[in-house]
Parts: C-alpha cells; sequence; structure tokens
C-alpha cells in the first residue's frame, strides 16, 4: 500500500504517436510514486512505459481508467497513443 504525505497536481499531458514523457522530473521527487489517469473523455487507449514505449509492449489504459505506480521520476514514465492525441492526468504523491 502506497501511503502518501502530500499530493501535488501536474498539469494534464498530451500523449502522440511517438512516446511522449508524463512529466519533467522537476519539484522534487514523487516519493510514494504517481498516479496516471486517463480521462473518460478520451476516445481510445493510451499505453504507458519507458522511452521505448510502443502500442504492442506498453501498459494499455482505457478511457476512464488509471494506474499507481511506484517510481519517484514521473519524467522516466512515458506514453503512446496508436493515432491521434488522447490526455493523461498525473498526480504525483510525495
Amino acid at each position: 500500500m502506497i501511503i502518501a504525505q502530500q499530493l501535488k497536481t501536474l498539469s494534464a499531458v498530451t500523449v502522440a504517436t511517438t512516446a511522449t514523457a508524463l512529466g519533467s522530473g522537476s519539484g522534487g521527487a514523487a516519493n510514494a510514486g504517481i498516479m496516471v489517469q486517463a480521462p473518460s473523455s478520451n476516445t481510445a487507449s493510451v499505453f504507458i512505459g519507458d522511452s521505448t514505449v510502443n502500442t504492442s509492449t506498453g501498459l494499455e489504459i482505457e478511457p476512464g481508467k488509471g494506474i499507481t505506480l511506484p517510481i519517484q521520476d514521473e519524467g522516466a514514465v512515458y506514453g503512446i497513443v496508436a493515432s491521434g492525441t488522447q490526455n493523461l492526468r498525473v498526480l504525483k504523491l510525495l
């Protein structure tokens, strides 16, 4: 179980057909991890992974779904979509 002392909302991230970093890694480490959510208004899934992510190897996040990752640098997580663009929301857990 992840226990956060503070939450820091990051700007919405627009993900395209090339790997897009989910954050800059600035503002301090996400000591407890990050939460990533695809708004229900998205029309397609977003796939997340490292900088080499693609739609075949990434972890799929469907519209309206989310995941918590125990990682300190949100800049090390990337997203990609099959076509067009989709949005993600990223919450840093301090």
